[in-house]
């Protein structure tokens, strides 16, 4: 009796232990982004990973609820109530919808698509496909369609795939950027070109690319029919990992990477680039920010951050007086990266201004990497 009692104790005590570990982690998970990457990859990796922090914490709320362990269910619920507003950012519950009907006929309402579409299919050489990512710009006939990774090494118009489509595209969209830009806008309205951010060329960097300077924030100042609203078009410092890293970084996600001598030496690489490429975004985001506090009232910011909500980045471009968008429409968690089977939110809209979100939807649509984001905004 005394052998199963002990053992009887000694798992208690674990559990117990887990449990406040599993709590503590998930605070930590929720709040690391007010820790500047500058300081390690440490919290900037532990935020990333709490939308699992987060299943496993609901799970565990269940479990001691089925078991009424009150007490140390308590603990979780309050753990989890700390990490609320970052959580929120995750996986808003907006069940019940309080914003005014979208309606196209309205002119105080416009939609944007925000949508990295991977180079338009750069790397498809047949002649007989047509670009999926354009056609569903095209079908989808948003006002202002903000575009990331749109012709790195090329001007886009001059795509095989999508010669079939430029007369249907220059009557929708008569109002666009062209060139071997990354970013750009296509606009159903006038626009004049704002401040850019340059980044200058760094071997590691993805933004230099074929030997020229390329630019992590664009910004256009579009005239809407009913005022000026700024739109500043972001794409930050990918990762930089290779397709085996990629795997390799999944993996310690996950926690199923072995221990080995290549392994290790893998693992140190992986984390030396995830470092690299965190500071590198905390340093545009800074410049973003900066651009923000220099910028009119409505604006709006949007684009693939690489980066997730409760990160530094994040944190650092919303600052105190921007929104949102699917914090305050969207319902549920959600992914807009799907690579490599890696799931995660790193797609923004962000907003601030005599306007406001009124509905947005993550459609499952084009051949990108990155799935689009449309949000449909109200002018007040």
């Amino acid at each position: 009796m005394s052998l199963k009692k002990n053992i009887l104790g000694t798992l208690k005590w674990t559990a117990i232990v887990l449990h406040c570990l599993l709590a503590a982690t998930l605070v930590a998970s929720a709040w690391g982004g007010l820790v500047a990457p500058e300081r390690g990859w440490f919290f900037p990796m532990l935020t990333l990973r709490l939308p699992f922090v987060l299943v496993l914490a609901v799970v565990d709320i269940i479990v001691l609820a089925l078991m009424r362990k009150w007490k140390w269910l308590l603990v979780m619920v309050g753990a989890l109530l700390v990490a609320w507003p970052t959580v929120r950012n995750l996986t808003p519950l907006n069940v019940v919808s309080f914003k005014p009907e979208v309606n196209p006929a309205d002119s105080t309402q416009f939609t944007m698509i925000t949508f990295n579409v991977e180079t338009f299919g750069r790397y498809d050489t047949t002649n007989y496909v047509p670009n999926a990512s354009m056609r569903y710009i095209l079908d989808r006939d948003a006002d202002i369609v903000l575009v990331q990774e749109g012709s790195p090494e090329r001007d886009y118009l001059q795509l095989t795939q999508l010669k079939s489509m430029m007369d249907e595209f220059h009557r929708k969209y008569p109002y666009h950027s062209d060139g071997n830009r990354d970013l750009l806008i296509f606009s159903k309205y006038p626009y004049t070109v704002g401040p850019d951010i340059e980044v200058r060329p760094v071997a590691s960097s993805v933004n230099y690319v074929g030997g020229q300077y390329h630019y992590y924030a664009k910004t256009f100042d579009v005239e809407l029919p009913q005022r000026r609203v700024r739109f500043i078009n972001v794409h930050l410092q990918s990762t930089g990992l290779s397709n085996a890293d990629k795997m390799q970084y999944r993996d310690l996600l996950h926690g199923h990477l072995p221990q080995n001598e290549e392994t290790t030496a893998v693992t140190h690489s992986v984390f030396e680039k995830m470092g690299n490429a965190y500071r590198q975004r905390a340093f545009e985001a800074r410049n973003v920010r900066k651009l923000l506090n220099e910028s009119p009232t409505d604006v709006i910011v949007a684009g693939d951050f690489n980066d997730t909500p409760g990160s530094y980045v994040y944190r650092t471009i919303k600052g105190d007086d921007m929104t949102d968008a699917w914090t305050e429409c969207g319902l549920g968690p959600l992914y807009t990266f799907r690579s490599d089977h890696m799931y995660f939110k790193i797609d923004q809209v962000l907003y601030r201004g005599n306007l406001e979100a009124i509905d947005i939807v993550c459609e499952h649509e084009g051949e990108s990497d990155h799935y689009p984001l449309v949000t449909t905004f109200k002018l007040k």
